[in-house]
């Protein structure tokens, strides 16, 4: 392992080392403030405005593709998950391990950190706890999407309009106007519609894919006086997506393709979707003191509503289907005053964010189907010597469980599924006192039973981050977080819609509130950055990670904690840049949260520490005028530990962390022929698992995809652009097991997107 990682950084610094020495600067904000990136020591990627729209990047997880050691699943826009460096998942809406940002405020709430990506400046993926920048949201590391200010003194715009396969269609402008001579307004819009990838062939429309986006941002730059600016961005989004396709693994109807990336056949009692609103207010107050100082008030507000139905069994038998509903609430402030001079760079600040969140959830199930899974799941378990979904609260075939190598748990389901799917008990014997037999009818309408759950949470904490330059080439960071919260959960299980056959509800009706005060630790961040040249510089960074405990309506888990360490390299000139680290992390106290659908009551297994170390490097090289070449490469040794914090055997020792490929990589040609720019990507993801029990249906084996986009200069101001993703129409997964796997023992399955292609045409004015 020490040899690979060796090897990487000498290979990248002899690339590096053979280069030109004609400098250009890259400023980046990963510390709150901007630097040249040779002045920083976090192990950052960096990728600007040009790459963005070069690559036709607008979601997140396509440009998870080429950023070493960070994955994005994001097959809506309500629930993505993200993985860096091999951790990941949020533990509700209220605690994040991966911090989102939006213009350096959060946005760390699943149903608000996927949005369109359209008029930025950059996007910054920072790898590693970020305490005293960022907070505790961002534990394990964060992205920081930086949007385009308003231009003073510049009137000037932009259109752009594309059409593509599945009867997409585009349209994006900006229009930046100088109202005055200290004030502009921005005003981008970004609006796109496409049908659903993955054929539905029961009833409804196609499922998968982004659907329909409108989104509108309004900026507004006023410099007051010369020393006061205040900065304005108003965006909104409303995503109208197609739903999401899970498809079952073991259950098909007769015209069905039995293909993980197949036809779905959903004939539920409405169509699979997923709609959100969502409106995010921010406002910028900078303060020039003197030359040496100022202070900034930073205030924000995000507010989303959504709605999405699925089927979450995957099949046309209607077994279990889910209507959720969540409106949340994330606003706050920051204040800071920050200091430079030669030898000092210091930055206080205090945070106050409060979160809160309302869901509703609606489970829908077929009684006749309900009936047969409870009788056929406990004559399984018990033939098998499992325990049943009314013993554990999830199926005897659970892919949350962890099955022997020898034991058929594919073979098992395969069989489960046939005898459910052909003894649906539309009828119960009764037997009468005359000793016939009566058939009572069992009720077809849809059973659901409603659960209501809301959260708040209120957070403050102090930072300080302080600079000291001991020469022109060597500095020392101290870092340091106190945070503390307050959370207060309240669960409501309400009354069903109908009893079921038995006379009463499947759940029982009940209130619980729990509530919890975390007074936090403080947390550090140590690093030093030493620049070898006006062109390379080195650094090594200590920094501590905490993930506040998730408080849910049964029990409060202990905090999560990582300990990182990070020695890495950024070298720019005027033809290479390329940045590279070796890193490794110690993470306590990882918890696994088991919710009992019996009983609605939450099992916690705590592990006690794992490691996780790796390498990882990027950059490009300009070799000419016309070609220029860039890439990718990430290793991760993720692995869960062995032992939980009381000393037993961790349920999944030993396995690989949910959604951390070993390894991932991109390369890529640019090349300028006359009117014309080619760029030929290729992107790689090594093996997968979707679920942390490593469960046989919920892995997705290494997969590559290429990607061609074609951009022509038709004039100044006019070109048109061709683009081809996954050329070679590789069939892949982006999910495996969800809640078909969890609950009834029957994965399910969610294709990524095949071969999308299109063209469009662009104007400057």
């Amino acid at each position: 392992m020490k040899t690979n990682y060796l090897l990487a950084v000498c290979i990248s610094m002899s690339v590096a080392l053979s280069a030109q020495q004609n400098v250009e600067e890259v400023i980046v904000t990963a510390e709150k403030t901007e630097k040249n990136i040779l002045d920083i020591g976090t192990t950052m990627n960096l990728y600007d405005e040009d790459f963005i729209e070069d690559q036709k990047i607008t979601e997140l997880g396509q440009l998870s593709y080429y950023v070493p050691n960070f994955t994005v699943q994001e097959e809506d826009v309500i629930n993505p998950s993200l993985s860096i460096r091999g951790v990941g998942a949020d533990s509700g809406f209220l605690v994040s391990r991966i911090g989102r940002f939006m213009n350096g405020l959060t946005m760390s709430s699943t149903t608000m950190s996927s949005f369109a990506l359209y008029d930025l400046t950059r996007v910054e993926i920072l790898k590693g706890p970020q305490p005293s920048t960022f907070g505790v949201d961002s534990a394990a590391g964060a992205f920081n999407v930086v949007t385009n200010k308003a231009e003073l003194g510049s009137t000037y715009g932009s259109v752009s309009m594309g059409l593509g396969n599945f009867n997409s269609r585009d349209l994006q402008s900006v229009n930046n106007i100088s109202l005055t001579d200290s004030s502009s307004l921005r005003i981008s819009t970004f609006n796109s519609d496409i049908e659903g990838y993955t054929k539905n062939i029961g009833d409804g429309d196609n499922v998968n894919g982004r659907g329909n986006v409108s989104a509108l941002r309004l900026s507004y730059t006023n410099e007051i006086t010369d020393n006061l600016t205040l900065d304005v961005v108003i965006n909104q989004e409303n995503n109208k997506l197609p739903g999401v396709g899970y498809k079952s693994a073991y259950i098909f109807s007769e015209n069905q393709d039995r293909s993980p990336y197949g036809a779905v056949d959903f004939r539920n009692t409405q169509d699979s979707e997923t709609d959100r609103e969502m409106l995010t207010q921010q406002y910028f107050l900078n303060y020039s003191i003197n030359k040496n100082s100022s202070a900034s008030l930073s205030l924000f507000d995000t507010q989303s509503n959504t709605f999405s139905f699925i089927d979450t069994d995957g099949s046309y038998l209607n077994i279990m289907e889910a209507g959720k509903t969540n409106n949340a609430d994330l606003s706050g402030f920051e204040a800071q005053y920050q200091f430079n001079n030669d030898k000092l760079d210091l930055m206080v600040g205090y945070t106050k964010i409060n979160k809160e969140a309302y869901d509703y959830l609606g489970i829908e199930f077929a009684e006749p189907y309900l009936l047969a899974f409870l009788t056929f799941d406990g004559q399984f378990a018990a033939a098998n010597g499992l325990l049943s979904i009314l013993q554990s609260g999830r199926g005897a075939f659970s892919s949350s469980n962890v099955y022997g190598d020898n034991f058929p748990i594919q073979q098992l389901r395969s069989l489960f599924a046939s005898t459910l799917q052909n003894n649906p008990f539309n009828t119960i014997p009764i037997p009468l006192p005359d000793g016939s037999i009566y058939n009572l009818p069992v009720d077809v309408s849809p059973y659901i039973q409603p659960k209501v759950q809301t959260e708040s949470q209120d957070s403050s904490s102090f930072y300080v981050d302080a600079t000291y330059h001991f020469t022109d080439d060597l500095s020392f960071t101290v870092g340091y977080r106190d945070s503390s919260n307050d959370t207060a959960v309240v669960f409501d299980a309400k009354e069903c819609n109908r009893p079921l056959v038995t006379g009463t509800c499947q759940d029982a009706v009940l209130q619980q509130k729990n509530s919890h005060k975390d007074e936090g630790e403080p947390l550090l961040k140590l690093s030093s950055v030493y620049n070898y040249s006006d062109s390379l510089s080195f650094y090594i960074t200590s920094s501590e990670g905490r993930i506040s405990p998730y408080v849910s309506y049964t029990g409060v888990t202990p905090a999560e904690t990582i300990e990182s360490q990070d020695f890495g390299f950024n070298y720019v000139d005027s033809k290479l840049f390329l940045s590279g680290a070796i890193f490794s992390y110690d993470f306590s106290n990882y918890t696994v949260a088991q919710l009992n659908y019996n009983t609605g009551f939450t099992s916690y297994s705590v592990m006690e520490t794992a490691t996780i170390d790796g390498y990882e490097f990027y950059g490009n090289y300009v070799i000419s005028d016309s070609v220029k070449i860039f890439g990718s490469y990430g290793y991760q040794n993720a692995k869960l530990g062995q032992n939980t914090i009381d000393d037993k055997a961790f349920d999944y020792a030993g396995n690989t962390w949910r959604l951390a490929p070993e390894s991932n990589y991109s390369a890529g040609i640019s090349l300028n022929r006359g009117m014309a720019n080619y760029i030929l990507a290729y992107t790689y993801q090594d093996d997968v698992y979707f679920e942390e029990s490593n469960d046989l249906d919920t892995y997705q084996e290494g997969y590559g995809l290429l990607n061609l986009n074609i951009n022509i200069a038709i004039s100044e101001s006019v070109s048109t652009s061709i683009y081809f993703k996954n050329i070679m129409d590789e069939e892949f997964l982006i999910d495996g097991g969800n809640v078909g796997g969890d609950v009834l023992g029957l994965p399910t399955y969610v294709a990524g997107p095949p071969l999308m292609f299109g063209v469009s045409l662009s104007a400057n004015f």
